[in-house]
């Protein structure tokens, strides 16, 4: 019967999206006492929406901050570019030009004959532009823009929790999963907000 234990075990696991190598790896499972997991579309929906648009630079509007932000945005893959292309700009779409990936950082390109800068504030210390100090308060994903080396604004982006985060953590430690570790490429500040909501001992952000 124990034969028989293990194949409806990995049949049942299969039946949920589970595939196990073998058998010897349902035993594994029963040991373990630590699991380490991601933030973004793990526990979170990974589903991205603008909250805020803070303005700058007092030449600019609104609309003309986020039509520099969308066209530089349009050459990236991240999630967060894609909850900022969902803004409607009235009027013309700006192109970028040379646009430039800097690892965790941002983008460096040029619109309009003007260069650019979007991203976190590791991006703007490096090209010795000043931030804001109300953006050090703001928990949530921020984007900052420069525009000609000039501060021009940020946007603030908010990702959802998952329905079932908070009952799949509570189910874990009652399985003796006791030591959950949350890691994260987002900020730290909403990493711990995140790990606080959730009851995980320990997070550990950017």
């Amino acid at each position: 019967s124990i034969p028989l234990g293990y194949f409806g075990g990995l049949g049942a696991a299969s039946k949920n999206g589970i595939l196990f190598k073998g058998a010897s790896f349902l035993d594994a499972m029963t040991q373990i006492n630590t699991l380490v997991m991601d933030k973004t579309g793990t526990v979170t929906k990974g589903v991205f929406k603008i909250k805020n648009v803070i303005v700058s630079k007092r030449s600019l509007s609104e609309v003309e901050m986020m039509q520099y932000l969308m066209a530089m945005e349009e050459q990236s893959t991240h999630p967060i570019a894609k909850a900022i292309l969902e803004y409607k700009a009235e009027g013309e779409d700006f192109k970028a030009q040379d646009v430039s990936e800097i690892a965790g950082k941002g983008l460096k390109g040029v619109v309009n004959g003007k260069t650019v800068l979007v991203g976190n504030k590791a991006l703007m210390t490096a090209n010795n532009i000043g931030v804001p100090s109300e953006t050090e308060t703001i928990v949530e994903s921020i984007v900052l823009v420069a525009i000609d080396n000039k501060f021009a604004g940020y946007v603030v982006i908010a990702d959802e929790l998952k329905e079932d985060a908070k009952e799949t953590i509570t189910a874990l430690h009652k399985v003796g999963i006791n030591n959950i570790m949350m890691l994260s490429g987002d900020k730290d500040s909403i990493t711990q907000q995140v790990a606080k909501e959730l009851n995980i001992e320990k997070a550990k952000g950017g």
